[in-house]
């Protein structure tokens, strides 16, 4: 009797490969035998759809309304208008990504399906991806880091990415 693929859903608001922490994890899972796709944005010309080290991405644009820094030295009216233009702009942004999220999950949920969806920033898109687990009775895992590890350290140096003891029993190992 042949073992059962887990395939996992891995959504990030940043970018792959280029954020160390996913990309590690993602390429251990897809090393270890598990199907991973990972969604995430998309960095200048990078192909919205491709196969990185046998991990599916699917990448959205990013969308950006308004430049959050300050210019320079402003005025104390210019500092509360930028505050305001982004925390509407933050606003409009995490409900842009949740929903371009979503339907892209919906879509790898068609073409591949997904048992596990671990959402690598919980603070920007937990609501959703708790009602998206429990809507198709999947498993949530989230992770809290938000700081990627030293990339260009050495192999050995960097830390290595263990799996949650409830993907163990979802293999039927615990």
């Amino acid at each position: 009797m042949s073992k059962k693929v887990i395939k996992i859903l891995m959504l990030v608001e940043n970018h792959y490969p280029q954020d160390t922490r996913v990309r590690n994890e993602a390429t251990l899972l897809a090393s270890s035998g598990y199907q991973v796709s990972v969604i995430c944005l998309r960095k200048g010309s990078q192909p919205r759809t491709e196969s990185v080290d046998g991990v599916r991405v699917y990448r959205l644009p990013r969308l950006e309304l308004f430049k959050k820094t300050p210019s320079g030295n402003s005025s104390l009216a210019a500092a509360l208008v930028l505050k305001l233009k982004s925390f509407l702009g933050y606003v409009f942004e995490y409900c842009y990504f949740t929903s371009a999220c979503f339907a892209v999950s919906c879509y790898v949920w068609v073409r591949h399906g997904f048992d596990v969806i671990h959402a690598h920033n919980p603070r920007t898109h937990s609501s959703w991806s708790r009602s998206l687990s429990s809507c198709w009775e999947r498993n949530l895992c989230s992770t809290t880091t938000t700081s990627a590890p030293n990339s260009t350290a050495p192999a050995t140096e960097r830390p290595r990415v263990s799996l949650p003891n409830s993907w163990a029993s979802l293999n039927g190992a615990a």
